[in-house]
């Protein structure tokens, strides 16, 4: 057997195989008789038909298995001849007829797992910046807790105004008012007044009240998200099915108590500044950690191999696309040139981990992985018994060992590292835009 190699990307390889004729005629003589010990044919006992009558009945299926077997046996043959490890099943090209005596070419594009050194992760010098907790971060915390244990009270005595909740089902129609040919039925909830909402939903559904229908038409910007919507003024027809009022709770003794099993609103906020300070100093490790993989990946510059890139980008995207399924082409296209980067930076950062968690030798020990356990069995208030089975049997077993191999390496990063802590206030981020257009 002859192997060549060539490099196509990052870690994606093509094999070019070439077997000898008397090699391929020794696996092609085993497939056959192999499959005559099992043969049937009228007149013989199993497995003792002459095997001349096996190859004239079953001739052209015992070829092409017997191709098929060549051409996974010879991959496979290869790369472990190779040392390569797939990370997904190879693509290969085997040979579409067998001539006897002739040279047997099987080609193969693999992505193989990264095999890398990492040097130059000692020694390192980091800040560990921790943010600490102004009054500004207890009280926009407070605020969003309110809001997260706000309740939603039905409305029946007046329609709807600004800053009420109005649920409806709208459906487009066609010039004539009769449904849209391809059109269905959608729900969604409206906040009146809310930044974002298109003004001919909001004008024309003020004042509206639960068992009313209206039609409503919407003239679309040209740079509206959808694009098939882009430019259009369509006409919808909108029935209003329910109409709340949001009830946000007082921050008050009961609040406390409900919320946080305190008895004061002063309890709380001591209770609040306290997980803040410790989310704080979490936020700083993993800051911390996150410099010095980026000063390693800096001194060893590798790829990942791209197909790693591409499944990080498409998860991302089909994360992003479960809340906003009629994004137009042209923002997807943004939304991945603008993740890829990031995706990148993720896994160059654990193929880091990886690689110095197996030079510095680092292994999670049995005992290890059962204080792992009985950590889930706290969280979530089972018992370790059914937290062991439920990770086993879900295949997560494997991924909580995987995070404590990681917290390990980090460890060990850190370790080797001179780290300055400094306290500073928290970077004023932007205010995230809101959404321009709600509702199609």
């Amino acid at each position: 057997m002859r192997i060549e190699v060539r490099d196509l990307a990052p870690w994606r390889r093509e094999l070019l195989v070439e077997l000898p004729g008397e090699e391929a005629a020794e696996r092609r003589a085993k497939v056959f008789n192999e499959f005559r010990r099992k043969a049937k044919l009228p007149g013989f006992r199993p497995g003792k038909a002459p095997l001349a009558l096996v190859e004239k009945a079953y001739g052209p299926a015992l070829e092409e298995e017997f191709l098929e077997t060549l051409t996974e046996d010879t991959v496979r043959e290869a790369l472990e001849k190779e040392g390569m490890e797939p990370i997904e099943p190879p693509v290969a090209r085997g040979p579409e007829k067998y001539e006897p005596g002739q040279l047997v070419r099987v080609t193969a594009t693999v992505d193989v797992r990264p095999r890398i050194e990492i040097r130059g992760y000692e020694g390192l010098a980091v800040e560990r910046v921790v943010h600490g907790v102004e009054n500004e971060d207890m009280e926009t915390f407070l605020e969003e807790l309110r809001d997260r244990n706000a309740t939603y009270e039905k409305i029946e005595d007046r329609g709807a105004e600004r800053g009420d909740f109005l649920a409806v089902r709208f459906r487009e129609l066609d010039p004539d008012r009769n449904p849209a040919p391809g059109s269905e039925d959608r729900e969604t909830v409206l906040e009146m007044g809310r930044e974002g909402l298109l003004p001919e939903f909001e004008n024309d559904l003020m004042g509206s009240r639960p068992g009313e229908e209206r039609q409503i038409t919407v003239s679309y910007p040209a740079d509206y998200s959808e694009k098939r919507l882009r430019g259009r003024i369509v006409t919808y027809r909108v029935h209003v099915t329910d109409l709340r009022r949001r009830l946000v709770p007082a921050m008050d003794a009961d609040f406390a108590k409900r919320v946080a099993g305190v008895e004061t609103v002063e309890e709380l906020r001591a209770k609040v500044r306290g997980e803040l300070g410790t989310r704080a100093e979490r936020d700083a490790d993993r800051r911390t950690e996150e410099a010095l993989l980026d000063q390693i990946v800096d001194v060893n510059r590798y790829e990942p191999p791209e197909l790693w890139v591409e499944r990080g980008v498409d998860g991302i995207v089909a994360e992003f696309r479960q809340d906003r399924p009629q994004m137009a082409d042209d923002d997807l296209k943004k939304l991945m040139e603008g993740v890829r980067p990031q995706v990148i930076r993720r896994l160059r950062h654990d193929m880091a981990v990886e690689a110095i968690g197996h030079q510095e030798k680092i292994e999670v020990a049995a005992d290890e992985l059962r204080r792992g356990v009985e950590a889930v069995a706290s969280r979530t208030g089972q018992s370790i018994r059914e937290v062991a089975d439920d990770l086993a049997e879900s295949g997560r077993l494997r991924r909580l060992a995987e995070t404590l191999f990681e917290q390990k390496v980090l460890e060990r990063i850190v370790s080797k590292a001179t780290v300055t802590s400094v306290t500073r206030p928290r970077p004023k981020e932007p205010r995230p835009e809101a959404s321009r257009l709600i509702v199609p």
